[in-house]
């Protein structure tokens, strides 16, 4: 099973960038460009079939485990998005910043749109 890899903050704290970017990092399923992803879904599901491991129910689980962590780093980005801009040494400002945060949003919601479809 994977383990959570998005990181926790108290309620009344946001994230940084960069803590997101490293959980981002780590959770993120690099099946190089987002048209290759159906055939790496299929070749990891067949290869799945034919190892036998882990069990179809397994596999299941962990993508279901896998869109979960990715909703939870939406969550972060979505409690830095609301949070005050006080980064030290970001060149650009909250101009900068809102704009990375769009981006690393869009880089997190398509892989997690991507397995919702492909469960379903």
């Amino acid at each position: 099973n994977p383990q959570r890899v998005g990181i926790t903050v108290p309620a009344d704290s946001s994230p940084s960038v960069g803590s997101i970017e490293k959980s981002i990092e780590m959770w993120y399923m690099d099946w190089g460009p987002e048209d290759r992803w159906g055939t790496e879904f299929e070749n990891m599901k067949i290869s799945v079939t034919q190892r036998g491991q882990p069990s179809p129910e397994a596999f299941l689980r962990g993508l279901k485990d896998h869109i979960a962590e990715g909703r939870s780093i939406l969550g972060d980005l979505k409690r830095l998005s609301h949070s005050p801009y006080h980064e030290q040494g970001n060149s650009g400002g909250a101009s900068v910043l809102i704009a990375k945060i769009h981006d690393l949003v869009l880089f997190v919601a398509l892989q997690v749109k991507f397995l919702e479809v492909e469960l379903d």
